[in-house]
């Protein structure tokens, strides 16, 4: 039995080596897979649904609702939607043109594409706002939401440190 494991071990160990160096080296170059990352490729994104009870900070106000969806690339282009129902104004709809993210919170801005009330929130009106995603509501705190700013959705660039007043009744929110 010695001998066999004696007699066998050279010709593996030729076998091997043969296997790991290709005789011709752009053999092994052109068998060598390389993953890039693309710069259209998502950065991040950050979701979003549920409601807010603003009556703490505005007696008599009705709960506000929220849905918004966001991503941001490599080249840093961000796009996505936000649908945004304040208690004291009409519905509109938010085209999501800047996104920032550090750790579970996000600052998304954009500009208002659809209004039911024209006077109270035109087409064309620029705003930001702060979130943040505490994980799993039923582990510990809700997730939060700050007052939007009325400025240069750009503005959401900076990460402000914009307070977070408000927490999610139900609904979640997402940062990734």
């Amino acid at each position: 039995m010695k001998k066999l494991t004696i007699s066998i071990a050279p010709v593996l160990a030729v076998l091997f080596t043969a296997c790991d160096s290709p005789a011709d080296p752009s053999v092994r170059a052109a068998a060598s897979p390389r993953f890039e990352r693309s710069e259209n490729a998502i950065q991040h994104q950050v979701t979003g649904g549920g409601r807010l009870d603003v009556a703490a900070l505005f007696p008599g106000e009705e709960k506000e609702t929220y849905g918004f969806s966001a991503i941001v690339d490599g080249a840093g282009n961000a796009r996505g939607e936000m649908a945004i129902n304040f208690s004291d104004t009409a519905p509109f709809h938010l085209e999501v043109t800047c996104l920032s993210v550090n750790g579970h919170d996000a600052w998304i801005g954009g500009v208002v594409t659809q209004t039911h009330d024209e006077n109270a929130i035109p087409v064309g009106l620029e705003m930001w706002v702060r979130v943040r995603d505490n994980g799993d509501a039923a582990d510990g705190m809700p997730d939060q939401m700050g007052f939007f700013r009325f400025a240069p959705a750009s503005f959401c660039a900076l990460q402000r440190p914009a307070p977070l007043a408000f927490s999610w009744l139900d609904g979640n929110i997402s940062v990734k």
